[in-house]
């Protein structure tokens, strides 16, 4: 009786969950239900970390997200650059792919967009804190310090 009971609300909570996945992703899209520069900044950073594992990977997001991965991905080697004369003691290819996404958004943001560098840095620092594995707050203190030397070098 206990099993069987247990296959029900399992059951049902598939159903529960199938009906959620459905009803946001299906009928509406992943990226057209989001709203807020944070969220946009989200996919881009996902992006950014796949493209690093998986340059083959098929792209089939929102145009807006789109445009600036692709734009982000042509000034690639720019960023690259900056960010490579900023690190003291460490390379890019040693930055983990996470922090790598986080900070090429991050300088591809202060080198090529309108958006003020305070509002850049803090959310880069915000992305790391929420996508970055330590628990120390070392990561987003790094994170802070580089970008706030490539924000002085950029002027």
């Amino acid at each position: 009786m206990g099993r069987i009971l247990f296959l029900v609300i399992i059951k049902r909570f598939r159903l529960k969950k199938q009906t959620f996945y459905d009803r946001i992703v299906k009928s509406q899209g992943v990226l057209n239900y989001m709203k807020t520069e944070h969220e946009k900044r989200v996919s881009l950073m996902t992006l950014l970390y796949q493209q690093d594992l998986n340059p083959e990977m098929p792209l089939s997001l929102d145009e807006e997200v789109i445009d600036t991965f692709l734009a982000i991905q042509a000034k690639k080697e720019d960023v690259d650059y900056v960010i490579k004369r900023n690190l003291t003691n460490y390379t890019i290819e040693r930055l983990s792919f996470v922090d790598r996404a986080i900070i090429r958004l991050a300088v591809y943001e202060m080198m090529f967009t309108e958006t003020p560098k305070p509002v850049v840095i803090n959310e880069a620092i915000i992305l790391t804190k929420t996508f970055c594995n330590l628990d120390d707050e070392k990561q987003s203190a790094f994170t802070n310090r580089l970008l706030d030397n490539i924000k002085k070098n950029l002027g």
